[in-house]
């Protein structure tokens, strides 16, 4: 199985391990790439079945992703890290750590929440539409706004396309 991944072999110390949140890719971590990676070796990585990482679907599950990472941190040669793991990474990073806490010096994972009385236009729309099919035509358009709106700048379109 094909897992896309970003490497930095920088920094010292304990290498720090990003997984990216849905429906974004690894492209998520490239305003702070640098930053991070002049303290810290950094692997950035697509989960299977996420950005640009194959899938199989015995994988979808935070059980079984957990179960995949540990293997995943074995074939980068990696035996303790440091994991940040937003979104879909946080209950594939908690069963790993629950399974093989060797493995981790530290996690940081969750997301963010949001307020729905506060948002406006086209996602509040969606949030309190009885059906997600009036926007089924739209979704692209939907989730590029939601990221440049979310970033607050403009990715580029390798970014967008990847996501």
């Amino acid at each position: 199985m094909k897992i896309r991944f970003r490497r930095n072999r920088g920094g010292t110390g304990i290498p720090l391990v990003l997984t990216s949140p849905w429906q974004e890719s690894l492209y998520a971590y490239n305003r702070i790439w640098s930053s991070l990676g002049a303290e810290a070796s950094l692997i950035s990585v697509d989960l299977p079945g996420f950005g640009q990482s194959e899938s199989r679907s015995e994988l979808m599950s935070p059980r079984t992703m957990g179960e995949f990472i540990p293997k995943m941190l074995t074939a980068f040669g990696l035996d303790r890290v440091h994991a940040i793991g937003p979104d879909v990474g946080t209950s594939a990073l908690l069963f790993a750590a629950y399974a093989r806490s060797d493995l981790f010096e530290s996690l940081v994972v969750g997301s963010g929440a949001t307020d729905a009385a506060l948002t406006a236009g086209a996602l509040k729309d969606l949030i309190n539409a009885p059906s997600t099919i009036p926007f089924e035509e739209n979704g692209e358009e939907i989730a590029i706004g939601a990221i440049e709106q979310v970033m607050r700048i403009n990715p580029g379109q390798q970014v967008l396309d990847d996501y």
